[in-house]
C-alpha cells in the first residue's frame, strides 16, 4: 500500500476524486441557499391543541396532561405479606421418584426412568444421574451420583392376579 501512495498517477486520481466530491457538495449548498428547497413546506400546527399543563415538582421533572412514553408504568404500592399466611416450607424432593423397577432378568435390572425410558442395567451402569449399586434376587440398590450421594433399594412387588 505504501508503494501505491508514492505513484504519481495514484496521487492524481485521489486528487480528482476529492475535487469531484467537493464540487458536488458546493453545488448542493448553492442550490439549497438559492431558495429552491427540495424539502416540502410543513403544514402549520395549531399550538392551542398542544397545550400542556406543566406543574413543577422538582427541578428535573415535570407533569403534563399526557403520558410520558419514556417513563415505565411503575406500581408504587408496596405489597405487604398477609398476616395469616405462613411462609412455605420447601419440601425435600425425593430424587428417586423418576425411577421404577420393572423386573430383574439374569442379574440385570429392568428400570424405567420417566425422563428417558426403560433401561436394562447391570451393576455399575448409570441411568440419568443414578448408578446401579447392586442387583439381587428380588431387589436393586440404586444411588445418586455426586458428593452427597443417596441410596435407595427398590424391591419387586408381586401382584396376584385372579
Amino acid at each position: 500500500m505504501r508503494d501505491l501512495l508514492h505513484h504519481r498517477w495514484f496521487q492524481l486520481s485521489l486528487g480528482v476524486i476529492l475535487l469531484v466530491i467537493w464540487a458536488t457538495n458546493i453545488h448542493s449548498f448553492i442550490k439549497l441557499s438559492s431558495g429552491d428547497s427540495p424539502v416540502r413546506a410543513l403544514p402549520q400546527i395549531k399550538t392551542e391543541e398542544m397545550a400542556m399543563d406543566i406543574v413543577s415538582e422538582r427541578k428535573d421533572t415535570f407533569r403534563a396532561n399526557f403520558r410520558d412514553p419514556f417513563s415505565p408504568q411503575i406500581n408504587r404500592r408496596i405489597r405487604e405479606p398477609h398476616p395469616t399466611l405462613k411462609p412455605r416450607v420447601k419440601e425435600k424432593k425425593d430424587p428417586f421418584n423418576n425411577l421404577q423397577l420393572i423386573g430383574i432378568i439374569e442379574n440385570r435390572a429392568v428400570i424405567k426412568n420417566s425422563h428417558d425410558g426403560v433401561h436394562f442395567s447391570s451393576v455399575g451402569d448409570t441411568i440419568g444421574g443414578f448408578r446401579v449399586l447392586s442387583v439381587g434376587k428380588d431387589s436393586v440398590a440404586v444411588g445418586t451420583l455426586g458428593a452427597h450421594g443417596q441410596r435407595k433399594t427398590f424391591k419387586i412387588t408381586y401382584s396376584q392376579s385372579q
